[in-house]
Parts: structure tokens; sequence; C-alpha cells
């Protein structure tokens, strides 16, 4: 037999919407649990932590943003109006759908976002915010609705130690190489950055996993000892079978 040559993105096809669902049913431990049968090990955004418990989960691609420490003069002449605001134009610059991935240089002193800035993305249809440095206004931003992972608070401007160079480009961020249109998922537990090419594969992993896991705390509960359960061996994995098919 042949070996299947054909990339991950030609043997597995999905649109966005499916993605998109498919990813919202999975947990972010999952999915990390996954990315190392893939051999993948650095997809995990750490040290960032959503602002708030219970925020919205984030779900969709990466709209990546890459910053550089500050050259004061060039940050004057933006106030003044005599340059472009980079930072502006980035954020007018993500569509629909997106996550917005900043980096930020690791920079946990400083915020690039606030409650205004958020209320304008949520309300473009931005699914959310993920940075390397802090946020400001995070009770504001809260009450917007709007889902960020960052370091934490950090009331200081963001201007004041970085300056946007440029966006649509791959960036590193929290240790994490990110590509535009890589996946991005966060939920309560962290976030983590899943390659363009096998979020599908990934995503159908991750199902099936979940699904798994709800079988097996099931037995568990039922009273199944633990070393026979998790993993599963084959008594397990044979009534896993019975009892999906009974679903």
């Amino acid at each position: 037999m042949l070996a299947d040559t054909r990339s991950v993105s030609d043997r597995v096809r999905i649109s966005m919407t499916d993605l998109v669902a498919a990813f919202s049913k999975v947990s972010v431990p999952t999915v990390i649990a996954c990315l190392t049968k893939f051999g993948m090990q650095t997809r995990h955004f750490t040290g960032l932590k959503p602002i708030a418990p219970g925020q919205p989960k984030i779900c969709g691609p990466a709209f990546t943003v890459r910053t550089v420490p500050i050259r004061e003069d060039i940050r004057n002449a933006t106030n003044a109006g005599k340059l472009p605001n980079l930072h502006r134009q980035a954020m007018a610059a993500a569509g629909p759908g997106q996550v917005i991935v900043f980096d930020a240089g690791n920079s946990p002193g400083v915020s690039p976002l606030g409650d205004i800035i958020a209320l304008a993305l949520k309300q473009r249809g931005i699914k959310g915010f993920i940075a390397d440095s802090g946020a400001g206004d995070i009770p504001g931003i809260v009450e917007v609705g709007f889902p960020v992972f960052c370091y934490g608070s950090a009331p200081v401007p963001g201007s004041t130690k970085i300056s946007v160079a440029d966006w649509n480009l791959p960036i590193g961020c929290a240790g994490v190489a990110v590509y535009p249109g890589d996946f991005i998922l966060g939920d309560d537990t962290g976030a983590v950055c899943i390659p363009a090419d096998i979020a599908a594969e990934v995503a159908e992993m991750a199902l099936k996993q979940e699904t798994m896991e709800t079988f097996l705390v099931e037995r568990i509960r039922a009273g199944f000892p633990l070393e026979t359960t998790y993993p599963p061996n084959a008594e397990t994995l044979a009534a896993f079978e019975t009892w999906k098919q009974a679903r």
C-alpha cells in the first residue's frame, strides 16, 4: 500500500464554522493532551489567565500583532498626530470571528487593552484577546463580556514600554509561536494554540477523548477500580463500545 502523502488539510477538510463548533465542546486540557500525540508540547500560553472566572470561551483563528520596545520620538509623533497610530490600525485590521493574539514582548506591567477598546472589538465580532502583558480596566472589560487572557491587572498604558510594529505575521506570545490562522482555544483553565494544518484532526481527536472521559467518569462513580479504568484496559474499552452504541 502506498503511503498517504496528502497534507493534513487535504485529508481532513472542515469549515471554520464546524471547527469552532467542535472546539467549543472540548476543554483546553483535553486539547493539550491531544497535541502531545502530535509531538507538540509548547502550545499552551503558560502564565496567561482569564481575567475573570466564567468569562466567555475563546474559540477562533488567530490574528497576530507584533510589538517592539518603545522609541520615545516615534511615540510622541504618534500622539501628536504626525504618524499613524499602528495600535489602532492593527485593532481595525482584525476581522469578525478572529482572536487577537498580541505579542507584547512579555510585558506584564503594561496594558495594550482597556474597556473601551474591548467594547469596540466585541461590537465588531472579535472573539477574544490574548496578550503576554497585563490588561487595564479589568472590571470594565468583564462588564463588557469580552474574554481576555493575560498576566493580570496592569493600569499602566502599553505605550510606556511597547509599540505596535506590524500584524498578521508569525509572532511569539508567552513562549508560544503563533502563526496567522492558527486556532486559539481558551477556557477557565487557560489558553492553547493549535497549528492550523492539524486543527481539524485535533478537534476530532479531542471530541472522541471527551466522550471517552465521560464514560470513564461514569465507571468510576459506579465503583469500578481506577487501575483498570484509567487508562482503560481491554474490558473497559469493550464496555465503552457497548455504551456508545446504547446512547
